[in-house]
């Protein structure tokens, strides 16, 4: 197999601070598209509340409670996603903390410092 077909979009394998840059690039990424939906959520409440709160559609109760409904729906799906983000960071970190560990340990070269290694990916990670 070849490693183009491994990596499509690259010749090489990135390197390591490549693939962390580019998880980084991709949460920023999400982070602006989120923004952006919130902003929008934000302008379709202002519309259905009215400039002066006084509601210029005339919505019944009932479509008051649909559309309070909907505005929930939309904050919990807000909540989970900025958690798995948090999730991904925590994950970069570990990763860079594992890898920073781990050159440090390779480099030391004790045999008691490997077994530590082989080791050190279960201590620290938060499943």
């Amino acid at each position: 197999m070849s490693v183009h077909a491994k990596f499509p979009f690259e010749q090489v394998p990135p390197s390591y601070s490549a693939a962390i840059t580019h998880l980084l690039q991709s949460i920023a990424s999400e982070e602006e598209s989120l923004a952006k939906l919130m902003r929008t959520e934000a302008d379709k409440t202002s519309s259905f509340v009215g400039r002066d709160l006084d509601f210029p559609t005339a919505p019944t109760t009932q479509e008051i409670l649909l559309y309070n409904h909907s505005v929930i729906q939309f904050l919990d799906s807000m909540v989970m996603t900025q958690w798995l983000m948090l999730k991904k960071l925590h994950t970069i970190s570990h990763m860079q903390f594992l890898q920073t560990r781990s050159t440090t340990l390779l480099k030391e070269g004790e045999p008691e410092n490997i077994m530590e290694l082989e080791n050190l990916e279960y201590e620290h990670f938060d499943y």
